[in-house]
């Protein structure tokens, strides 16, 4: 054989073997990595995550499985980098509005008020992704169900600061300790997954706000006794 027969021969069987490679690898990542992210949130959004098979992310994606895994990794990270995005972006409409409350009744009306406009804009899932995706057990995914409780526990926090905040500013309400604070943000936080599963189940808007009023009327009563004894 001559040289330049078995130089021929050497390319192409590294050519060919580069190509099994790749092939083993998935292709070069070429997509756009933030819209398939979002297209994957919103997968995730609108059926859960245990109801999310990768049959469907696959064709919402435009990816096959091995560039998915290559991207994300597994279905479970990849699922929560989509509810960071989704807490960088859609979820934190609704803590914004929370932040610009002066009066603890306000911090309230906010949460409500502005989710019942989140969980049913138009063009997209209805009700609240970290909410919907909530009803998986600790054992199937221990990730996924630890991220979704500390999500849901820093909600809490966070509704309990601005009570804090904001408490002294009316008389009625400045003398009650953390714990009616807890008591209250717990209740008002179960109104609002509440909501999340009657939008998701086909609520209007102004269906969603009577909810969200009924629950504000309560205010008063909420705040003459501690639910904590």
């Amino acid at each position: 054989m001559s040289i330049i027969m078995l130089r021929l021969l050497q390319i192409k069987n590294g050519t060919k073997y580069r190509r099994e490679v790749m092939a083993k690898r998935g292709r070069p990542r070429t997509f756009n990595s933030d819209d398939a992210l979002k297209k994957a949130m919103l997968e995730f959004w609108s059926q859960g995550y245990e109801n999310t098979p990768m049959s469907s992310l696959i064709k919402t994606m435009k990816l096959n499985a091995t560039s998915i895994y290559a991207a994300y990794g597994s279905k479970e990270a990849l699922f929560l980098k989509a509810v960071d995005l989704y807490c960088r972006n859609d979820g934190s409409r609704i803590w914004s509005a929370v932040q610009s409350a002066s009066y603890p009744i306000e911090v309230v009306t906010e949460l409500l008020h502005k989710s019942a406009e989140e969980f049913t804009r138009p063009n997209q899932p209805k009700g609240c992704l970290i909410i919907m995706a909530s009803a998986i057990s600790s054992s199937s995914s221990p990730s996924v169900y630890q991220k979704l409780k500390k999500l849901r526990a820093n909600n809490e926090r966070v509704l309990i600061k601005r009570f804090e905040e904001t408490k002294t500013i009316s008389e009625l309400e400045s003398d009650k300790p953390i714990s009616h604070w807890k008591s209250v943000a717990k209740f008002y936080l179960t109104v609002q997954q509440g909501m999340s599963i009657q939008a998701r189940d086909g609520a209007k808007p102004a269906e969603l706000l009577d909810i969200a009023e009924n629950a504000i009327s309560a205010w008063d009563a909420i705040n003459e006794k501690s639910f904590v004894k």
